[in-house]
Parts: structure tokens; sequence; C-alpha cells
């Protein structure tokens, strides 16, 4: 979602908008919490007689391939927010770069998620 104008921004010279990556970062962070959360409560509960969301979000959680890509989407999420950040600054024009290449390893990671 941001990474066209950030990629924009970073090849006319101007720097990304800050604001929108730390709260990028913020909100992953969040997400992946909640995420931790789901995975360790479905992984420690054993078979248990509760509503069908409940029974649905318990089955979602064990399933390892998932949630495995979804802790990886959150890393290069993270990752993004990061670079997006204090690249700028550090490497200049190379952050365009550095960003193209984690977008590429999200939608890898989607794409795998989805049809793999």
């Amino acid at each position: 979602m941001g990474f066209l104008p950030c990629l924009y921004k970073l090849l006319t010279g101007r720097e990304p908008n800050r604001r929108f990556l730390v709260e990028i970062m913020k909100l992953n962070l969040v997400f992946t919490g909640i995420l931790l959360a789901v995975r360790l409560v479905a992984v420690h509960v054993g078979d248990i007689s509760a509503p069908h969301y409940l029974t649905e979000l318990i089955a979602f959680g064990r399933n390892d391939r998932v949630v495995n890509a979804l802790f990886e989407l959150s890393a290069l999420n993270f990752l993004f927010g990061l670079v997006g950040f204090y690249g700028p600054k550090r490497i200049g024009k190379a952050t365009a770069l550095l960003l193209t290449l984690i977008v590429l390893g999200q939608l890898w990671v989607a794409w795998g998620l989805l049809f793999g």
C-alpha cells in the first residue's frame, strides 16, 4: 500500500512519510502479537466444547503453513517500515532497491500462501 508513494518520493529525492512508516511498524507489531497469542492458545488448548467461532480460531492457529506464512509477511512488513524509515538517510536512493526487493519477497510469500 505504501510502496508506490515511498518509491516515488525516494526516486525524486524526497523522504517518504516517516509517520506513515512508523504507523506501519506499530500496527504490524500489534497484529503480530495477536497472531502469536492465537497461535499459543491454539497449540496449548486441547479439544474443547466452545462456540463455533472459537473452534475455527483454534483450527486457524493450528494451521502451521498459514501461521508461518503470516509470520514471514509480518517480518517483511516490519523490515519494509524499518528500511523506509532509516534507509534514505543512510544509503540514499539504494533504499528504493531494498524496498522493491522486500515487496517482491512479500509477493512471493503471499503467492505461496494462496497457491502453494
